[in-house]
């Protein structure tokens, strides 16, 4: 984040992030959207986005619902205990021409507890516990990953808004330029000095700036939309941007960003987290080799008519499979496969994070050699603009020379403006792309 007068924005800090999110998502009600006030920051609007946006709370479900897989998991441990009843009337009675036996119809009764507690499986149990850790792991980085994105999202809009706003005021300055060659137009025309065409001339150019200015409000609204969606909220008050595109000089070193990426990007962590995840599956696979121990516990009732019997059992049951048609090996060579599936992806991954940090270093640079040039061309296109309308106010010049150095003054002023909207955005990418932790002025 650029800030006037300020360091840039620190926000979710290298080893703070899994704390914000424990905070931010797994209180027992999810945090509402408050009303914004008058004035709206860049930081600002990044909190309303982690409070509201629904990728992110999506993405914080999927992950809590991966936390309780692990208690499912442990769940093995304990002892399941199961409970039945059923009732019954029978009528078993056989009839012909010199029997019947009315015993035979009568009432059952059956109830019964059961305990089943396993004992030992080859460490089968752990393995699986361990498996299902390292995938809420994953789906933490995933977490991570989807607030980087979402960040970077409301940046992206949050500049747009503000480039939006400053050519809105080039063009509302260029009207008032416009409006000033008009009456001049007028007043020479008037006294004879010029002709009826420069009055006609100068009442276009205002035309045609004011149709760029109805234009230009409207990509505001649009662009004011667009963050409103990157915030999460669909309907919002109407609020003022306290930010401004500003240019802050950042000294990048690449080998130190890219190492940092490589040990901080959330969606390489996600990748290692479910290569070690099929590592552990192979294993636990294995245990199917080896048989399984429980102990078991029984006690009901049954029987026609009250009082019923009374019975119970205890005992321990050791199940070990044979065979069962090679399905096994062909689980563990299936896991391999993914093993070594995600071995490649994460080779990718790092291929990817390269390119992706290459390309937005270099479009950084860019951007920053870019700032003093688009500013010099300003600058020059002011002084030639001003050279232009001083000689037509004395009356040796021309509109046409005036409405040339205008044009051009006025499209320095957008280049130079989205030049600033460039840079910022070309730092929000490193910040992307390196993890999500922002970059200081000295790194």
């Amino acid at each position: 984040m650029i800030q006037k007068n300020k360091q840039p924005l620190k926000f979710l800090p290298k080893r703070g992030l899994e704390i914000s999110i424990i905070i931010l998502f797994f209180n027992i009600n999810i945090l509402k959207a408050e009303t914004l006030n008058n004035f709206l920051s860049l930081e600002d609007s990044i909190k309303k986005a982690l409070e509201n946006n629904p990728k992110i709370k999506i993405s914080a479900y999927e992950n809590k619902a991966a936390l309780y897989r692990i208690g499912q998991a442990r769940a093995a441990y304990l002892p399941q205990i199961d409970l039945s009843a059923d009732y019954s009337k029978k009528n078993t009675s056989i009839q012909n021409a010199n029997t019947f036996n009315p015993d035979n119809n009568f009432n059952s009764y059956n109830s019964s507890a059961s305990l089943n507690q396993l004992i030992f499986d080859f460490w089968k149990t752990p393995l699986y516990i361990k498996i299902q850790r390292l995938k809420y792991d994953s789906y933490t980085a995933n977490l991570q990953n989807t607030i980087n994105d979402v960040v970077y999202e409301v940046k992206q809009a949050y500049f747009e808004v503000l480039l939006a706003l400053e050519e809105n005021k080039v063009l509302k300055e260029t009207i008032n330029q416009y409006e000033q060659q008009l009456a001049q137009a007028e007043a020479f025309y008037k006294v004879g000095t010029k002709a009826k065409i420069f009055v006609t001339s100068a009442q276009v150019n205002l035309s045609n700036a004011k149709l760029d200015l109805i234009k230009s409000e409207n990509r505001i609204n649009q662009a004011i939309a667009d963050l409103n969606n990157a915030m999460g909220l669909t309907d919002s008050p109407e609020y003022k941007l306290t930010d401004e595109l500003k240019f802050y000089e950042y000294k990048v070193n690449f080998d130190k960003i890219l190492n940092i990426a490589y040990e901080n990007r959330p969606d390489l962590k996600a990748l290692l987290y479910e290569n070690q995840a099929a590592k552990e599956n192979i294993s636990y696979l294995k245990r199917n080799y080896f048989p399984e121990l429980n102990a078991s516990m029984n006690y009901g009732y049954s029987g026609r008519e009250f009082p019923v019997d009374e019975n119970w059992s205890i005992g321990t049951n050791l199940k070990f499979n044979l065979f069962d048609g090679f399905s096994r090996e062909y689980k563990i060579k299936e896991a391999k496969a993914d093993f070594e599936k995600s071995k490649s992806t994460i080779i990718e991954s790092k291929q990817n994070i390269y390119l992706e940090l290459k390309q937005a270093y270099l479009n950084f640079v860019e951007m920053r050699e870019k700032i003093p040039v688009s500013k010099l061309t300003l600058e020059q296109a002011k002084e030639n603009y001003d050279i232009a309308k001083g000689r037509y106010e004395v009356g040796v010049g021309n509109p046409i020379e005036v409405k040339d150095a205008e044009l051009s003054y006025r499209n320095a002023a957008f280049t130079y403006i989205e030049t600033l909207r460039d840079y910022n955005l070309s730092i929000a990418e490193l910040e992307k792309y390196k993890g999500g932790f922002l970059i200081n002025h000295h790194e």
